[in-house]
């Protein structure tokens, strides 16, 4: 049986591993249930990337809101 390392390595392919930011944390913790979201992150695909391979491209980027939402102080 192979380690973690190299079966997270067997999902992302030969695409390069994404560091975790706030977003990817924050969906984490946000969606514990979703282990399809989980096991991407883990393996640090770039959602994004596989989004437009299979024909599912984001159709705009990082909303107004969610930019305002983030630049607020608490």
């Amino acid at each position: 049986m192979t380690n973690v390392g190299q079966r997270l390595a067997a999902i992302r392919g030969g695409g390069v591993p994404s560091r975790h930011n706030a977003r990817t944390i924050a969906a984490l913790t946000t969606n514990p249930g979703c282990a399809r979201r989980a096991v991407l992150d883990c393996a640090g695909v770039d959602k994004q990337r596989l989004a437009a391979y299979i024909d599912y491209p984001a159709r705009f980027g990082q909303s107004q809101f969610a930019i305002t939402r983030g630049n607020t102080s608490p």
